[in-house]
């Protein structure tokens, strides 16, 4: 389509998108309806004026061009792949902000729970109330705070203070896996050897306080050999993990973590057994699927927004890792009228 001596005002309901009509021709559309297709006679020329609506889109369309002037048929075509453009455009736009709405929600979902995490630490030893509160506390004097604490209170507080920078590394490691992402640097490029045991201890310590708090024993198993991954992504998949199974661990249960090398395969196998809320074996898959929510979770009040175990999925198979959930047969206790079963949480790092 030629655009000499052819020129269109594109608008999306009030906002122009597009004009190149210059004020000379622009009085031509002053007294045209809702719909027009028309040659006229303007200062000893004729020119095609065409007006198109579609949904939300105008189309202010002139043309001098003998083809249009010639042909009805083609003057049309032209003004409605103008239109059809718009369409195709605006899809796109609202396909991208879709995509990025969705990697921020996803972005955001683990800072707030690193952020509310360290939150709570901070709480533990801070004044609930008002400025007076504050102003009267021991926190108004950190050397006096620190100076009648007790020898326990002191080990919690340097926990504390651990927990909260491991969290902030947490949230490093999440930063980093989304410039990544943004950038289009493919994880693949940034793996290297690390132990197998930091790897998992590493992210599983960072979350042992709320485990412990619900009376969850952790025991991680022994490993003394390297996997191939990108340390950051793999925190960031990992963190997804122990959130699901924070959430869902039945109190007073064991989390048990074990290490397995096949050298002949050329891999290494780490399992997560726990008690936890009973899963269908219709869903042991579908529970990597975005947006899905298990029914039990659901008959809990328990079910989140389906984006953990999915992401996780994904930035394993960006490390060359796979996980599955394997599900117990059926049901093993029921606490407050949830059923729990004995689930297990199998990554292999190839």
């Amino acid at each position: 389509m030629s655009t000499e001596n052819f020129y269109f005002l594109l608008k999306k309901n009030d906002s122009i998108l597009v004009n190149n009509i210059s004020d000379e021709h622009s009085i031509l559309f002053l007294e045209v309806s809702n719909k027009e297709n028309k040659i006229i006679t303007n200062q000893g020329k004729k020119i095609r004026v065409i007006k198109e609506t579609d949904k939300d889109y105008t189309l202010f369309f002139i043309s001098e061009c003998k083809s249009h002037l010639k042909s009805n048929k083609l003057a049309i075509s032209d003004a409605n792949s103008i239109l059809k453009r718009a369409h195709d455009i605006d899809e796109i736009v609202s396909h991208e902000k879709n995509i990025i709405k969705d990697n921020f929600s996803k972005f955001t979902h683990n800072l707030k729970t690193l952020c509310t995490m360290s939150i709570q630490d901070i709480e533990y030893f801070s004044p609930t109330g008002s400025t007076d509160d504050f102003n009267i506390s021991k926190l108004s004097d950190w050397k006096i705070f620190i100076n009648e604490l007790d020898s326990s209170d002191k080990d919690d507080l340097a926990k504390t203070l651990m927990r909260i920078y491991k969290n902030m590394q947490h949230v490093q490691n999440d930063i980093t896996v989304y410039e990544y992402l943004f950038n289009n640097v493919p994880v693949q490029k940034k793996t290297s050897d690390h132990s197998v045991h930091k790897v998992i201890t590493r992210c599983v310590l960072c979350c042992a306080s709320l485990l412990l708090e619900k009376g969850v024993r952790i025991k991680i198993g022994e490993a003394s050999w390297p996997i191939k991954v990108d340390y950051a992504s793999i925190q960031v998949a990992l963190f997804y993990i122990m959130d699901n199974i924070i959430k869902y661990s039945k109190p007073n249960t064991d989390l048990t973590i074990s290490f397995h090398q096949d050298r002949a395969l050329k891999n290494t196998t780490v399992t997560f057994d726990m008690i936890s809320l009973f899963v269908k074996k219709s869903e042991e898959e579908k529970i990597f699927d975005e947006g899905f929510s298990g029914s039990s979770s659901i008959n809990s009040n328990m079910q989140g927004k389906g984006l953990g175990m999915y992401t996780s999925r994904k930035l394993l198979d960006e490390n060359n890792a796979k996980i599955k959930f394997i599900a117990s047969e059926k049901y093993e206790s029921v606490f407050l009228n949830r059923k729990y079963g004995n689930n297990k949480i199998v990554i292999t790092f190839n």
